[in-house]
């Protein structure tokens, strides 16, 4: 659900920059990495919350990026590996 959008394209551009470095350059595979990280941002108003487990894994409103980023990729018809299309 989408309660406020202020700051979610700062976000995308965040997730878009880091994504280019994980996915080699590939803008179509880093954009994906753009669009999770803003949508933690449109998930409330003002900044999501970070809780950091003791094995140093993040979690942004009780979910980790990679989950969210995987869920994405499932729901919206991509392999995990950015490769193909499942459809």
């Amino acid at each position: 659900m989408v309660k406020n959008t202020t700051g979610a394209g700062n976000s995308f551009l965040g997730g878009l920059c880091a994504g280019l470095y994980l996915a080699g350059d590939d803008v179509f595979r880093a954009a994906r990495y753009g669009s999770v990280s803003a949508s933690f941002i449109m998930q409330q108003a003002g900044l999501p919350l970070l809780d950091i487990s003791k094995t140093g894994e993040e979690y942004w409103n009780g979910e980790s990026a990679e989950e969210r980023l995987d869920r994405y990729l499932r729901e919206s018809g991509f392999t995990s590996t950015f490769n193909e299309r499942t459809d």
